[in-house]
């Protein structure tokens, strides 16, 4: 298609072109009315205060003697999440048991790690299925800290380096 243009003049898309038309009135005047859409996607955005937590060195007092098992609590991030829906934001193992590296081949399984949001109130058995951390309206914004405890056995789990990840996912409820 060749469009010429007189002086002074605009080119306009041809699709645009195509929609909507005008043929000059009487008064020396043309309008065209265009609508303007603006398609808005789902927006999340989730983050934690650190991508690791370190439940620090395990010492004697956190495995009791003459006990099959002892426990560790420490902090773990603060998780902050916003969105432009209504959202629930779930936390989950990624793997069924610990990843370990080291002498042996311990199953530490991921319910060995515990949750809770804050430092008081009950913990929850970590699982793969994911539990709800926390839930926000529209346009929401909110922050928790996330509080961790494991369980350690004297008899099944060698010194070595022990890691489990976790996975956030928020979604609309």
């Amino acid at each position: 298609m060749l469009a010429v243009l007189a002086a002074g003049a605009h080119a306009i898309a041809p699709s645009v072109v195509g929609a909507q038309s005008c043929d000059q009135s009487q008064s020396g005047s043309c309008t065209v009315n265009v609508t303007l859409r603006a398609p808005i996607p789902f927006v999340a955005q989730i983050s934690a205060s650190s991508s690791t937590s370190d439940i620090g060195l395990l010492t004697a007092s956190d495995l009791v003697p003459g006990q099959s098992s002892g426990t560790k609590t420490f902090s773990g991030p603060v998780v902050t999440a916003q969105a432009n829906f209504a959202w629930s934001l779930t936390i989950r193992a990624a793997n069924a048991t610990w990843t370990y590296s080291g002498a042996g081949a311990p199953a530490k399984p991921a319910s060995d790690l515990a949750w809770r949001v804050g430092t008081s109130g009950a913990f929850d058995t970590m699982t793969t299925s994911g539990a709800t951390l926390m839930s926000g309206s529209l346009g929401e914004s909110l922050s928790v800290s996330v509080n961790f405890r494991t369980t350690w056995r004297w008899t099944t789990e060698p010194p070595g380096a022990y890691e489990l990840p976790l996975t956030l996912t928020m979604a609309a409820p």
